[in-house]
């Protein structure tokens, strides 16, 4: 993320990923231990999560978001 974030600074980036990315992108930046067990974190199929930086810091916008799929 840190290298897609500084090759295209000011710009807008979509990465189409899976799961376990999002899973560790999460763990990584906010320094979470990989103890196993406590919590989950389970990203729902076609979810966009959003990442912003600014002066080095990620913020996370949104995490799991399905607004945009409709459900029966």
């Amino acid at each position: 993320m840190d290298r897609l974030a500084g090759r295209y600074a000011g710009q807008t980036v979509v990465a189409v990923t899976h799961a376990g990315f999002i899973v560790v992108s999460i763990l990584e930046l906010f320094d979470i231990p990989r103890s196993g067990g406590r919590a989950w974190l389970d990203p729902r199929p076609t979810a966009l999560t959003e990442w912003s930086r600014s002066n080095g810091i990620w913020r996370l916008e949104r995490y799991n978001d399905t607004s945009h799929v409709y459900y029966r």
